[in-house]
């Protein structure tokens, strides 16, 4: 009897063990087209974040990557999934609707992770206050990777914050960087937000799905995001 009884529980134990080794905090959706060429330097930015319990979903759309293909190779939480002919819109999409996480974070394959802890304090900060959506700040990046400090984040409470804290969604402020967050993955598939196919510029409608539907905006005083600098940013509430 005690032997059964002690094989059940190491059963429930490795049962528990096993649960713990297959879940995934944060989703990372990013998708692929034309910039095969910065792609590395993107995913070596998620693989030197502190959080380990992550998965890279990228969405190869045309490119059929090498580069890609090597990584999923050498790492096992990144998923390559090759698509033909379908927007980006489509692609996040696609990438959601493969996303196990916890939370999900999207990045554009130029773009790259700036603070090494950036997703592991966000994710803390996150499941801590049970948030649908965290904050964190941005940087401008040159086209090789480094910070263009002639972009004066500080200048617009936007794109920087000073301290955790929660806000309104109407204080959310650019609504086309919205890469800057992570978002609850349950938050966003129970309420069917997803990125609007039919329109050129869809960043912004995505957000606002999420500003109008969220209740509190919480923001965290960390260098998470880091934006190649070939966008023009609408850098002022007005715009």
């Amino acid at each position: 009897f005690y032997f059964n009884i002690n094989i059940k529980h190491k059963i429930e134990y490795y049962k528990k063990f096993e649960n713990r080794k297959n879940m995934v905090k944060i989703s990372i959706i990013m998708t692929i087209n034309n910039t095969e060429y910065l792609v590395e330097r993107t995913v070596e930015s998620i693989i030197k974040q502190t959080i380990k319990d992550i998965e890279v979903i990228c969405v190869d759309c045309n490119s059929d990557s090498g580069v890609l293909r090597r990584l999923s190779e050498e790492y096992d939480f990144i998923k390559v999934f090759r698509t033909t002919e379908i927007s980006q819109s489509e692609a996040r999409n696609y990438g959601l609707s493969k996303a196990n996480g916890e939370y999900v974070a999207f990045i554009n394959s130029k773009d790259q992770y700036m603070d090494e802890n950036a997703l592991e304090k966000m994710y803390m900060y996150a499941h801590k206050n049970d948030a649908d959506m965290v904050c964190g700040n941005i940087q401008v990046i040159k086209q090789d990777g480094s910070v263009d400090k002639s972009y004066d984040r500080k200048s617009s409470k936007f794109n920087y914050f000073l301290k955790k804290d929660v806000l309104e969604p109407v204080e959310y402020g650019t609504p086309e960087i919205f890469n800057k967050n992570i978002y609850k993955r349950s938050f966003l598939t129970q309420n069917g937000f997803e990125f609007s196919n039919d329109i050129t510029f869809d960043d912004p409608i995505f957000m606002a799905k999420v500003l109008t539907n969220i209740r509190d905006l919480y923001v965290i005083n960390t260098d998470f995001y880091g934006l190649n600098n070939n966008i023009d940013l609408i850098d002022t509430y007005d715009k």
